[in-house]
This record gives C-alpha cells, structure tokens and sequence, in this order.
C-alpha cells in the first residue's frame, strides 16, 4: 500500500473519533498512526478533546501544525452542531406555527 499523506490520515481521523469512517478508513487510520507520532498524538488528543497550543519559537509566532488542526476540526465540529441545533429549532417552530394554524 502507498503511504498515505497525513493531511488526508487527519483528516479521516476526526471521521473516526465520530465512528463515521469505515472499516477501510479505520484499517488505513490504524496502520498509519502505528508509524506516525503525529497522527496518533492528534488521535489522542481529539478523543480527550482537549487543546494544546504549544508555541514553536519564543516570539509566539506559530503554532505546531498539528495543534492548528485540532483547533480547525473542534471548530468545525461546534459549528456543526450548533448548525444541526439550529435546524431542529427552526423545523419545530414551523411544524409549531403549522399545526397550530390547522383546524381539526
């Protein structure tokens, strides 16, 4: 097999954290991080959900990459979830306002 890049390894991963990804992404997931310290402490970290900014050089200039990925997919996952929340709030009010206009 081909090694995989990272970017798309990470990118899965966050598939897997949610049991979303399938069993061949899971396989791929699992052998990668067995070779890669990077993708795995990703995998570690957004199963803990947790976030650590490490700074790389003393001006705080930047941040190691996968620390600004972890950031990106718990951002993306609130906005997810707020936006789901949102729907389900918008689609209640509605069958609310429908039904309430209906005469039996």
């Amino acid at each position: 097999m081909s090694k995989i890049k990272c970017e798309v390894v990470q990118d899965l991963i966050t598939l897997y954290v949610d049991n979303l990804a399938s069993k061949e992404s899971n396989n791929i997931i699992e052998n990668h991080i067995v070779n890669c310290s990077d993708c795995k402490i990703f995998l570690e970290m957004l199963k803990r959900d947790e976030i650590i900014t490490n700074v790389v050089d003393k001006n705080n200039k930047a941040v190691d990459s996968v620390e600004k990925k972890l950031i990106i997919s718990i951002r993306r996952r609130t906005i997810k979830r707020n936006l789901l929340a949102l729907l389900v709030l918008i689609i209640i009010v509605v069958l609310s306002t429908l039904l309430d206009n209906c005469s039996f």
